[in-house]
């Protein structure tokens, strides 16, 4: 395995988290009030096709260790695949 990536388990609209696992075109982190949604491969994406899960970038930040991040809040989760 090359690498790990975090799933999402049963979030809810209002939840709110904080990551730097974001896939963008140009690879910087996404500006607050960009919509975020799944890509095929479950990362949160703003070129992301999946409705399951979807998120709203509420302020740049940073992790514990510095890196840069954002946090996102959860603003939309299908019921049922493909709702």
């Amino acid at each position: 395995m090359d690498s790990i990536i975090p799933r999402l388990i049963f979030p809810t609209p209002g939840d709110i988290y904080t990551t730097n696992l974001v896939e963008t075109e140009d690879g910087n982190l996404p500006a607050v009030g960009v919509e975020l949604k799944l890509n095929a491969g479950g990362v949160l994406s703003t070129a992301g096709t999946l409705d399951l899960v979807k998120a709203v970038v509420v302020q740049v930040t940073t992790m514990a260790d510095g890196q840069p991040a954002v946090k996102v809040a959860i603003t939309a989760v299908a019921t049922t695949p493909g709702a």
